[in-house]
């Protein structure tokens, strides 16, 4: 069983990510980290918040993303404790980014479905 003690995770968050594959865990990094991200997503689209009309499609999907602020948001220290608490200290990769994203815009069709999965 991992080391509980090296991060805020319950017993019980770290049997339901056994049971279900994942744990939410709150404020893993702050609000202007979150924005650069959100900045980043927009920028590696070539779209902008604020011009709605040009959201042409339903779903757009980025790759892997390993910007500094996506590095930065997978490697906190609550992350790194949390890690350790599922897995074991030193038995884990530092992150070199995330991904992928799925981004989601309104529109007024779903999304093409091509074998089960949204185009």
């Amino acid at each position: 069983m991992p080391n509980i003690g090296s991060s805020d995770l319950s017993s019980n968050q770290i049997d339901d990510f056994i049971e279900h594959g994942y744990v939410k865990l709150e404020q893993a990094f702050d609000a202007e980290l979150a924005q650069q991200g959100r900045d980043d997503l927009w920028a590696a689209m070539g779209l902008s918040p604020n011009e709605p009309h040009t959201w042409t499609r339903s779903v757009i999907r980025l790759g892997f993303m390993s910007g500094p602020c996506f590095i930065a948001a997978a490697n906190t220290p609550l992350l790194h404790g949390s890690y350790d608490a599922l897995v074991g200290e030193a038995r884990w990769l530092r992150p070199t980014g995330l991904g992928t994203f799925p981004i989601r815009f309104p529109f007024e069709d779903d999304p093409v479905m091509v074998a089960g999965m949204s185009i």
